[in-house]
């Protein structure tokens, strides 16, 4: 993490950590890529792949997408319906602010 230029706290999410830093942002798309070349290559040198990982590496960049999305839909719900609940479990407060919130706004436009 010391080469990124941000640290990662203990109580973010590293998916989301990574995400940000290998983002590519509108207007600075030259830096984000030379940053994220930076990054990719920094990786190479720490972690060297053998040639049968390279060979399984190219034949995986050669091949084409050709749908959309890889799963279903009822799974990509499982899997947000997933992360939500570990989001509730880590930050109970939240939920409860976020629910008392709704109550309330409820009642106001009730009246």
């Amino acid at each position: 993490m010391l080469f990124l230029s941000t640290p990662l706290f203990s109580r973010s999410n590293p998916a989301d950590f990574y995400v940000q830093e290998l983002a590519v942002i509108p207007g600075k798309e030259e830096a984000c890529h030379e940053k994220i070349d930076k990054i990719c290559s920094y990786h190479r040198k720490l972690h060297p792949m053998s040639g049968e990982a390279q060979q399984q590496q190219t034949t995986f960049v050669q091949k084409t997408v050709t749908t959309a999305y890889k799963v279903s839909c009822l799974t990509q719900y499982k899997a947000l319906a997933w992360r939500s609940s570990l989001i509730t479990q880590r930050e109970p407060l939240l939920t409860t602010v976020r629910l008392g919130q709704g109550i309330v706004r409820r009642m106001i436009e009730d009246d």
